[in-house]
């Protein structure tokens, strides 16, 4: 399998925001692959299919696709290191957002003893690592930890021009840290470098909205309500192009009825908040199954 191809192939589809047809490649790539036999075919496309629905807020065919990469590198004769590794990042990414943060951690400290035996102390993929496991702790309340974690890969970051976007998703994380300990000002610079960076791209980075989200909920904070909606509905319309109506998607509905509500929009307020529950709705169907396994 010539894996540029595959990786084309899908980079396509998401350019062109056609989730429905990314599902059905991924699914036919999957099916391919498991007929030749070919496991590194096979681990590339679960990595893959297991970002696309962990992004899609469907856990439980996330967990499958993840369950099933770990049962690949777990065999005896899988010797790639590195691989391994990326699988279980993608899997552990999955386990918090699915809020299985405790397991995400520790697979995470996995990864960073295999990071440590083989890459430099600047590779560009520690610094990835650092942002996703300073997200765990930070959402256990330990923002010291998560304050370390950040800097870690804001240090590696700063030595190449090559990662902007993972240099805007670092400094969007450190704000929203910033922020929940009520240093605005702090925050403000840290949005401000991350907006820049996102908007320098040319393209719509996963990360985007997040950053859209953090500024609505930083100019909240200052009482500029209006501002607030502004940026909260940017925010929703990246997400909705990017990953359609997932969870962020809810939630961000919610947080854009409570400045809707302080600017006195009252309608919209209402609608959003019936935008949110429906989205939740869906969602709480479709995960039943994985919130099911969890217990």
């Amino acid at each position: 399998m010539q894996f540029d191809d595959f990786y084309s192939g899908l980079d396509s589809l998401f350019a062109q925001k056609d989730l429905s047809a990314a599902e059905w490649y991924l699914a036919r790539h999957l099916e391919a692959a498991k007929n030749c036999g070919d496991t590194s075919y096979q681990l590339a496309v679960l990595n893959e299919q297991a970002g696309y629905y962990r992004n899609l807020s469907q856990f439980s065919q996330a967990f499958t696709a993840c369950e099933q990469a770990m049962a690949i590198i777990s065999a005896p004769d899988f010797t790639d290191n590195i691989a391994a590794a990326t699988t279980m990042l993608n899997a552990a990414t999955a386990l918090h957002v699915g809020g299985r943060s405790s397991e995400a951690l520790e697979m995470y400290g996995e990864v960073e003893k295999i990071y440590s035996a083989t890459l430099d102390d600047t590779d560009p993929r520690r610094a990835a690592l650092y942002n996703n496991m300073a997200q765990v702790w930070a959402a256990s309340g330990d923002k010291k930890t998560a304050f370390v974690y950040l800097h870690k890969s804001l240090a590696i970051l700063k030595t190449s021009q090559e990662h902007c976007a993972e240099l805007a998703t670092t400094h969007s994380n450190i704000a929203l840290l910033y922020m929940s300990l009520g240093n605005n000002e702090a925050a403000a610079t840290h949005l401000q470098a991350a907006l820049s960076g996102f908007e320098a791209l040319g393209y719509d980075d996963p990360h985007y909205p997040a950053a859209l989200a953090a500024m609505a909920q930083l100019l909240y904070l200052q009482e500029n309500y209006a501002g607030a909606v502004e940026q909260y509905r940017l925010a929703l319309n990246k997400i909705e192009t990017v990953f359609g109506q997932n969870a962020d998607y809810a939630r961000t509905c919610r947080n854009c009825a409570h400045a809707c509500s302080m600017a006195g929009m009252w309608v919209e307020a209402g609608e959003l908040i019936q935008k949110a529950q429906a989205v939740e709705s869906k969602l709480n169907a479709v995960n039943s199954p994985a919130q099911e396994s969890g217990q």
